[in-house]
């Protein structure tokens, strides 16, 4: 398991679109399995789930991130998962990490902070 904290003055809608158009070109494989999302009066949270088969390791990882803020500002928190082989110890390729330095990459140059 890998994760990652991100924050930015960008509104949480602009955050939102620049993850699912950015997010899928971390790779041919990528998919958008699931999203949801929860309004109050002035905060918004959306998550997003995404799958990404590791030809090299034969299995998929999953990354979800949530996302939370308003017009002001955002805070984005992925964890990525199920990138492990065996029954008893998790073995991992990298493909876990592989996945939130993918998300990282696009973050960081579109100026969000690391916290």
């Amino acid at each position: 398991m890998a994760s990652a904290r991100f924050k930015s003055n960008v509104s949480v809608f602009q955050t939102c679109a620049t993850i699912k158009n950015e997010v899928n070109n971390l790779g041919f494989t990528v998919e958008l399995v699931g999203e949801s999302k929860m309004v109050s009066d002035d905060f918004h949270v959306f998550m997003f789930v995404y799958e990404k088969f590791y030809y090299r390791a034969s299995n998929r990882a999953s990354l979800s991130i949530l996302v939370g803020g308003n017009a002001n500002e955002s805070k984005v928190e992925c964890v990525s998962s199920g990138a492990g082989q065996g029954l008893l110890f998790r073995f991992s390729w990298g493909a876990d990490k592989n996945f939130v330095n993918g998300l990282r990459k696009i973050l960081l140059s579109k100026g969000y902070q690391e916290y």
